[in-house]
């Protein structure tokens, strides 16, 4: 009998062993590393520690931020998610968006079925010390920094045939699209046009062969 126990407090113990991931710029996570406390979903470690509360498996209702070095919440976002939660991925950003050399937030609001992947934005503000929702972002999906040309790619999907990328840019505390690029397909032929809106009046190249 108690060979019996020993292993049924084995097995369970495997199931609910921590496992690891990473959120989707990099930084690495523990999901459900409390078996005492089953929604906490995650803990994702960074400048500050990023824990994700709510239900199992990927239901999020507050999302708290600390020091690493404490147990203090120095802020708590509540809102309602369902973000991509796996051994691979954690569907949370945590990178500087607006290039003011601090790093900001974004959470998958749900898992997406297709390929315009959105994201709940929080810039991180320096006078107050809190992130703060950023609805001026909610436009910008599948976003990638680049940090080299201070820009966001997005990648966007319309149709089967007509796909391509906005270049976002930063002016008066906004993002706004300064490029478009379109790959329409005709016919099984790709074409690329690219529309320029930085300058005052925007420019638009003729088609072209995509590259």
């Amino acid at each position: 009998m108690l060979r019996l126990v020993m292993i049924a407090v084995f097995s369970f113990a495997v199931i609910i062993k921590a496992l690891a991931s990473y959120t989707a710029t990099g930084q690495p996570c523990e999901l459900f590393p409390d078996p005492a406390r089953p929604d906490i979903l995650a803990i994702c470690s960074a400048d500050l520690d990023i824990t994700l509360i709510g239900q199992r498996p990927n239901k999020v209702r507050a999302i708290a931020f600390s020091h690493p070095d404490s147990n203090q919440p120095v802020q708590t976002l509540t809102l309602t998610a369902t973000p991509l939660i796996d051994p691979e991925t954690v569907s949370i950003m945590f990178i500087d968006f607006n290039f003011d050399d601090h790093k900001d937030f974004a959470i998958m609001p749900r898992i997406s079925n297709g390929e315009n992947v959105k994201y709940l934005y929080f810039l991180y503000n320096i006078k107050t010390r809190q992130f703060e929702a950023s609805t001026d972002m909610q436009a910008i999906v599948n976003p990638e920094i680049v940090p080299s040309e201070k820009l966001i790619r997005s990648y966007w999907r319309q149709s089967p045939s007509l796909s391509g990328w906005h270049l976002w840019q930063w002016k008066n505390g906004k993002p706004f699209i300064a490029t478009r690029i379109e790959q329409a397909i005709k016919n099984g032929i790709c074409s690329q046009t690219k529309t320029e809106f930085s300058k005052q009046n925007p420019t638009r190249t003729a088609p072209a062969p995509c590259p």
